[in-house]
């Protein structure tokens, strides 16, 4: 693993991600333009798993072992409607509510996420599909903080 070209691909994918605005983020898309940058499918898919490792927190045992925080537990669970409920499959979205369950994402994110996918070319939006979008918009929200916080900041780095 050439850790140093999966961070440049991670700084590709972000680059892509803040260009793209609101527009869906398509993996394949991606995928394209990295492979057109030189890349391998090998260090595309490592820095995918970087940014989900990074955005979601890993997938290990110990995760099944779920902390969920009350007071979102305390709130209205979102229901789909009926184009929602054909477009994404019961497991990804059991997949979001847990995430936000977790405190992972909150209403507003769940709400961009599940529009995220209502545009996806695909006709049926799998787990996958959703923990990469999810992982996406995470990590493009991420940034566009940091960037903010950056821009508001009065303190000088030397």
């Amino acid at each position: 693993m050439n850790k140093p070209r999966i961070l440049d691909a991670v700084g590709a994918i972000g680059n892509y991600v803040s260009d793209s605005g609101d527009s869906y983020l398509n993996y394949d898309d991606i995928s394209d333009v990295l492979m057109d940058r030189g890349f391998s499918s090998t260090e595309i898919d490592d820095a995918f798993k970087w940014i989900e490792r990074n955005t979601l927190g890993p997938r290990k045992a110990e995760d099944s072992k779920k902390q969920y925080n009350l007071e979102i537990l305390k709130q209205p669970i979102r229901r789909l409607g009926p184009m929602e409920l054909a477009k994404l499959e019961p497991k990804a979205f059991g997949l979001l509510l847990d995430y936000h369950n977790r405190g992972i994402i909150d209403s507003f994110l769940m709400e961009e996420i599940i529009d995220r996918a209502m545009q996806s070319d695909s006709p049926i939006v799998g787990k996958k599909e959703l923990r990469r979008l999810t992982a996406l918009t995470l990590f493009n929200r991420f940034q566009f903080e940091w960037k903010e916080l950056l821009q508001n900041s009065n303190t000088l780095v030397h």
